[in-house]
């Protein structure tokens, strides 16, 4: 659920500076671009997550619960839980996290990482986390992208959308607040996202269809 402490300077110092963590790099380094657009007409999207792993794994998978971490991020935007989660993790290789508020309808914002070379070579692999903000559990995200598909040429995609499964769709304005925490119909495991629901009573610009953001990646 979209938590509006989230928007306001209640919590910007949780969101206003840039965080690495990194849990393997070499000393030879391989140096990335990402950036994300919101391409919604008036939803928000939360500071990004910028996560690379190794190959054959995922960060979360459809058909199952989410962790603590995706299911705060899904509903408040907020990523200490999974960023916490994803620092126990052997086979996360960093994580990164773009400065700034959350990002308005067709604003974009990049990121810089770097990666050690025998991580790509081995087949590491880069995902992208973002809460629709005004939403109940909403996130989008660009998973499992290999980095050494990624050359000097901008490789740009849309993101996926998901439903964490931790919060029932109600598309109720006063249900995507600090407030609102609608579980009767919660799914109980991630889906792909259906959109915000059009029974509510939340405004037509807060819709996102089947495209909340697109995602641009080059190698430096």
């Amino acid at each position: 659920m979209s938590r509006n402490l989230l928007f306001g300077a209640a919590i910007l110092s949780c969101v206003s500076t840039l965080s690495t963590q990194s849990f393997a790099l070499s000393d030879r380094t391989i140096n990335y671009t990402t950036s994300v657009q919101n391409v919604t007409a008036d939803n928000r999207l939360s500071p990004y997550l910028v996560i690379v792993h190794k190959a054959g794994t995922k960060i979360f998978d459809v058909g199952t619960a989410a962790t603590a971490g995706l299911q705060q991020l899904a509903e408040t935007g907020a990523t200490d839980v999974i960023q916490a989660e994803l620092a126990q993790n052997p086979n996360v290789i960093s994580v990164s996290k773009v400065d700034g508020m959350p990002l308005i309808g067709a604003e974009s914002r990049s990121l810089a990482f770097s990666v050690d070379d025998q991580s790509v070579k081995g087949g590491a692999l880069v995902t992208v986390l973002a809460m629709i903000g005004r939403s109940n559990d909403s996130f989008i995200s660009v998973s499992c992208l290999p980095l050494k598909n990624i050359g000097k040429d901008v490789y740009s995609l849309k993101a996926d959308n998901f439903d964490a499964g931790t919060e029932e769709n109600t598309g109720n304005t006063e249900d995507l607040n600090a407030t609102g925490h609608p579980v009767a119909a919660a799914e109980g495991h991630i889906s792909y996202d259906r959109g915000l629901n059009p029974n509510g009573n939340a405004p037509e610009t807060f819709r996102w269809g089947s495209v909340a953001a697109k995602v641009s990646f080059s190698k430096n």
